[in-house]
């Protein structure tokens, strides 16, 4: 069903009946009232008669304020309700409303539209409050409500009514009892007044409050106890967070900076402190303070860093925590000392130690011990976390003048995945990286791609056959633009006591700062891969095991950590020398001659070699080392990474 009608002058529009406005249902010739609709190019007049006692007005703004829609909103179905005649005024905004509106009412009264009503009510709310609490003629005695007014007359007509007036007193103007007529009510709306209509509709209580007002039913304390329920509102939450951005910035134009430090060359721009402090252990480096955060003044593009997964919430004894440096998404410098605040305070250490100016970081650690693969699925918790704490930081950084761009991710997943085989492990690692190549660009908006690098897992103190460490080692090979990083294995590194698996914390920052190293190299142009076993061929009682390495190979002393997987009990691998630079020679007691045997390096083992160290072993490295800035004592090496290849025959491969 559809009805038309003509609207003003020369405007035919054709709505469902569903859509037809409640005036055209009820004003003859569609309906059983009486009544008018009425448009200029800047007004709207619309009347319908039903109780001839009662006169219910709204004054409303054109266009599109949430205020102008409260005919529609609310006061139709009120008037409805109570059975009062209702009428209807529109104006334009553009500075004349008031002079419009009078002249809307001198002529409704020279029509004697009021005449026959011993009740007018008059409601109005924002700007459109401000407007009926001015007006007077016909509407001097008329009960009126205004809802959070812009403006609150200082004047009164002697005999004004009183009047009902809901105001924020967060903002806005604050009235006092003795600048309204005699008999007013003031009823709060604290940080409401941004749309103070939506906010009592989310409440429930926009009928009961309009109502309430013109049937003197509403009382101040019952309305004051019911607005309590504002607080789980988000127009309420907002205004809160906003005037306490405003009062912040006010005050920081007459406040020092929070510091206990010395403070020099201090500069107020616009609300945020800029200065120089040594509030830094004595170091004195530029400081920025605003909304109540302090923070070192960087370059505007933080650098970011994001760790997933089974080590990333092991805290780090860190030398150095860079708290006005390296952040979470809140900008907060207070976060635990876990894999991404690491790599972001490894990542200052080392630029400092050259004289280079320090970035801002911000560094995301979702922990997932004792991960599984389902873990890391496209509906898990960890995705859905991380999209939240990249959208906060984003959110947060552009109040500081800040972007981000994440530059590099670590991983480490499955090791409570004890049944998945290596290729469910890979599929799982190249299903997450993959989502991590779409999700972070999305959420920053940067144009290239972050390095997602791992040190390759070692196993436990007695198992070093999970299938978890084989397919990290080999995941480097999948990704050959090099975005994948193995920085090293972790058999080198200590266990924490009493525990199975789980690195020593100060060891783990080793294998941090390995791994920044590697971020870093590959950043600046350089290449990065550990030695690989590729190939192992026999020829009597020798084997010889052939690795893919940068530079050339060293065979440190010690256990060499290479073993013949499948062998019988009487084959045994007696010595290893190295033959040059990418080649290990192995003796053994008798000739490998069995058929399907394979050679694994530091993988497969039962046993540790060290107490206090992982099962796996191996003493085969290349020649790059670097001091570690973290522990003078200690130089950083790049160990082969663990691996298995099958055992041939030297003939049958010189043939090939």
């Amino acid at each position: 069903m559809s009805a038309k009608s003509e609207i003003g002058q020369d405007a035919t529009t054709t709505l469902d009946a569903a859509d037809v406005p409640q005036w055209w249902k009820e004003v003859f010739p569609a309906g059983p009232s009486n009544g008018f609709f009425r448009r200029e190019h800047d007004q709207v007049i619309r009347f319908t008669e039903r109780n001839p006692s009662t006169l219910f007005i709204s004054v409303e703004l054109l266009p599109g304020r949430d205020d102008a829609a409260l005919s529609d909103r609310v006061t139709d179905k009120l008037c409805i309700d109570h059975g009062w005649s209702q009428l209807v005024l529109q104006v334009t905004q553009d500075g004349r409303e008031i002079d419009r509106l009078e002249r809307i009412i001198s002529g409704l009264t020279n029509e004697g539209l009021f005449k026959p009503y011993g009740a007018l009510k008059v409601l109005g709310a924002g700007k459109a409050g401000s407007l009926i609490l001015r007006l007077g003629g016909a509407l001097t005695k008329a009960q009126k409500v205004a809802i959070c007014p812009d403006s609150i007359p200082s004047n009164w007509p002697a005999d004004a009514a009183p009047v009902d007036l809901f105001y924020d007193p967060l903002a806005g103007p604050r009235p006092s009892a003795g600048s309204l007529p005699t008999g007013s009510v003031m009823l709060r709306l604290p940080g409401l007044s941004d749309d103070p209509v939506a906010s009592l509709q989310d409440a429930g209580l926009l009928e009961t409050a309009i109502g309430g007002c013109f049937d003197r039913s509403l009382k101040a304390a019952d309305f004051h106890t019911r607005i309590r329920a504002r607080k789980r509102l988000p127009l309420y939450r907002e205004t809160l967070h906003r005037l306490s951005r405003a009062r912040q910035t006010a005050r920081a134009k007459e406040r020092w900076p929070c510091t206990r430090g010395n403070v020099w060359m201090l500069e107020n721009r616009g609300g945020s402190l800029h200065y120089l402090s040594d509030q830094w252990g004595g170091r004195v480096i530029g400081f920025e303070e605003r909304h109540g955060v302090t923070l070192a003044q960087t370059p505007p593009t933080m650098r970011g860093v994001i760790a997933l997964g089974d080590w990333c919430g092991i805290p780090r004894p860190l030398p150095e925590r860079f708290p006005w440096h390296v952040l979470d998404e809140t900008l907060s410098g207070h976060g635990p000392d876990f894999a991404a605040r690491a790599h972001g305070a490894l990542l200052a250490n080392h630029l400092d130690s050259r004289g280079t100016a320090l970035p801002g970081v911000l560094a995301l650690d979702l922990p997932q011990a004792g991960s599984t693969l389902s873990d890391f699925a496209a509906d898990s918790t960890l995705r859905r976390k991380l999209r939240e704490r990249l959208a906060q930081a984003n959110e947060a950084a552009p109040s500081h003048d800040r972007t981000v761009h994440v530059d590099r991710v670590i991983l480490g997943l499955g090791s409570g995945a004890a049944d998945a085989d290596e290729a469910e492990i890979t599929a799982t690692y190249r299903d997450l990286i993959g989502w991590l190549e779409e999700a972070i660009p999305q959420n920053t908006g940067q144009g290239t791609l972050p390095y997602f690098v791992l040190s390759q897992s070692a196993g436990s103190r007695t198992n070093g056959r999970a299938p978890r460490i084989l397919a990290e080692g080999r995941l480097e090979a999948s990704y050959p633009a090099g975005r994948v990083v193995v920085a090293g294995p972790a058999y080198p590194y200590a266990l924490m006591p009493d525990m199975p698996s789980t690195p020593d914390p100060a060891e783990r920052l080793l294998m941090d700062e390995l791994e920044a190293l590697a971020v870093a190299t590959c950043q600046s142009g350089g290449r990065w891969f550990c030695p690989e076993l590729r190939l192992a061929t026999w020829s009597g009682t020798e084997i010889t095991a052939a690795f893919t390495s940068l530079t050339p190979l060293v065979l440190d002393p010690g256990p060499h950590g290479f073993r013949l997987e499948d062998a019988p009990e009487d084959l045994e691998i007696l010595s290893a020398e190295q033959v040059d630079d990418t080649r290990i020679r192995l003796t053994c007691n008798r000739a490998p001659d069995e058929a399907g045997l394979a050679l694994a390096y530091a993988w497969g083992w039962s046993k540790a070699a060290r107490d206090g160290y992982p099962a796996n072993h191996g003493a085969v490295r290349d020649s790059w080392e670097a001091q570690s800035l973290l522990s003078p004592d200690w130089t950083l090496r790049r160990y082969a990474l663990a691996g298995v290849v099958p055992l041939m025959s030297e003939d049958r491969v010189g043939a090939a």
